[in-house]
């Protein structure tokens, strides 16, 4: 970004020591004011693993303050140069759902729970046993220690192909007629192969199908968060999109605060989304949504000198959940209660945000 040229003033008399403990330098340049990057810890189901994305702010402007430099005279002098970009936080704020890799990374995953023991490397695996690995399950083919489940595709570890059609995933194994979901479409293995994307060769294992994608299995949406003061109380509202249309509606949507629930969202409207030519980033079909209200008493993460308070007060995630708690969520944010101190008030932030899609798209 280009500036003006700055603008100097001539300070007759003053040395640099008198200009550098000037009241004038003292009161205008201060330090930035917090950002809002936190790295929420200690909440419940071990939620921090969500990941986090900051609350909304606005545009930002450029803070200037008097910075001192020598002239060709040999006197001192100040010039205004900008030292930094402050915004005004917004009790707002737009979350996206984690993608499969990212719930796979993390140890989730989009279908009921196994209920085999975790893998250990320690152990030893007759043919038959059955242990979970980040967030699938394996069968081992023959005894077997210390090898990792996934690691080898001649390995000893096979991994159980879901009966509920999910994702396609780079490190399974397919077998013949094995199908997975890729690209919003189902897809049907010709021969047994791995890593091979659907699509990348007509020639190759995949062929799409005409199946119609299954209502098990939580595809990726957005949730739009604004903090509302009623009279001394604070409403939580909350408006939720899928990513792509012509999906399923989930049978609830699942508000968590610190990792435990708040409350519930169970009914969802339905209504058709039309594009103009020139709007490529629209997709036209049906749309399901959801909107609702909570009450929260509490609903600000505080600042402590000036510095936000990792892992204290309040983070909220959004859980979008099928019938048979199928779920996927959304990564964390919060709602900074930002000290005024070095000169700014108490809702200016170092961290420029303005905005975010809603809802984001695949």
């Amino acid at each position: 970004m280009e500036y003006p040229t700055p603008l100097r003033f001539k300070l007759l008399g003053l040395s640099l020591a008198t200009l550098l403990t000037s009241h004038l330098a003292q009161a205008t340049c201060v330090a930035p004011p917090p950002s809002l990057n936190l790295y929420p810890n200690n909440l419940a189901n071990d939620e921090h693993k969500l990941g986090f994305m900051p609350q909304l702010t606005t545009a930002g402007s450029d803070y200037s303050c008097p910075h001192p430099y020598l002239k060709p005279d040999g006197t001192w002098g100040y010039e205004m140069r900008v030292a930094y970009r402050t915004a005004t936080v917004l009790n707002k704020s737009i979350v996206h759902s984690l993608s499969d890799s990212d719930m796979q990374a993390i140890g989730l995953g989009n279908l009921p729970a196994s209920t085999a023991p975790q893998w250990s490397s320690d152990t030893i695996y007759q043919q038959g046993n059955k242990v979970q690995w980040q967030g699938s399950e394996y069968t081992a083919q023959w005894w077997t220690q210390g090898e990792v489940p996934g690691s080898s595709a001649q390995g000893a570890w096979l991994k159980a192909s879901n009966a509920e059609l999910s994702a396609w995933d780079a490190s399974q194994i397919y077998q013949a007629n094995a199908k997975a979901i890729y690209d919003n479409k189902v897809w049907q293995a010709r021969w047994w192969n791995q890593n091979e994307i659907p699509g990348s060769n007509e020639w190759g294992a995949w062929q799409v199908t005409n199946d119609a994608l299954p209502a098990a299995g939580m595809g990726r949406f957005s949730a739009a968060l604004e903090l509302e003061a009623q009279g001394a109380d604070w409403f939580l509202k909350i408006n939720v999109m899928p990513a792509k249309p012509n999906l399923a509606a989930p049978s609830y949507i699942e508000v968590r605060k610190n990792g435990l629930a708040i409350g519930r969202l169970t009914e969802f409207s339905v209504s058709a989304v039309q594009c103009q030519t020139a709007d490529s980033n629209c997709l036209p079909g049906m749309y399901w949504s959801a909107t609702g209200s909570l009450k929260d008493s509490t609903p600000f993460t505080l600042t402590y000198n000036g510095s936000l308070s990792n892992g204290v007060g309040a983070f909220y995630s959004v859980w979008a959940c099928t019938a048979d708690s199928q779920c996927r969520p959304t990564k964390l944010t919060a709602f900074a209660n930002l000290s005024s101190m070095y000169g700014h008030n108490g809702y200016m932030t170092s961290t420029i945000h303005p905005t975010e899609p809603f809802p984001l798209r695949d």
